[in-house]
């Protein structure tokens, strides 16, 4: 499954396993995401995974989130968002009220030193195109983890 961005360039692919191969996921993820098509394809693949998605577009959206639904155990959010703000920025803005959760940064636009203050920041980081098996993986591992 693909998604495509406004402009045409693939921001997202990622290629699923035959039905009943992975292990069923439980937990609640927030998917934050400004391009429609790439949030889609993102919940949708958590979902199916058997995790319970809350979508974002951006940091703003994902803190109504939150505050509506409570903290997820797992966020999963682009690097590139809207009017300059980055997936860390949200990542922080999301620890200062919910503080209990672990996160992932995927990106297809990143810097070196934008990159390093991810890791710093302590967050897994995947550059775009991901394969769902290693987008699995890194949510598997933030669910195991427990925050």
């Amino acid at each position: 499954m693909c998604a495509w961005g406004a402009q045409g360039g693939r921001h997202l692919c990622v290629y699923v396993a035959p039905a009943g191969t992975l292990g069923h996921m439980e937990g609640r993820a927030l998917v934050v995401d400004d391009d429609p098509e790439v949030l889609a394809a993102l919940a949708q693949l958590l979902e199916d995974w058997g995790l319970s998605v809350m979508a974002a577009s951006d940091g703003n959206a994902a803190l109504r989130l939150v505050s509506i639904h409570g903290t997820p155990d797992a966020v999963v959010t682009d690097f590139r968002l809207p009017e300059g703000e980055t997936g860390l920025e949200v990542l922080r803005r999301l620890r200062a009220v919910a503080p209990a959760f672990r996160g992932v940064v995927l990106s297809g636009d990143i810097g070196p030193d934008e990159a390093l203050e991810v890791q710093r920041s302590g967050y897994a980081l995947l550059l775009k195109p991901v394969s769902a098996s290693r987008l699995r993986s890194a949510v598997a591992g933030l669910l195991d983890s427990g925050g």
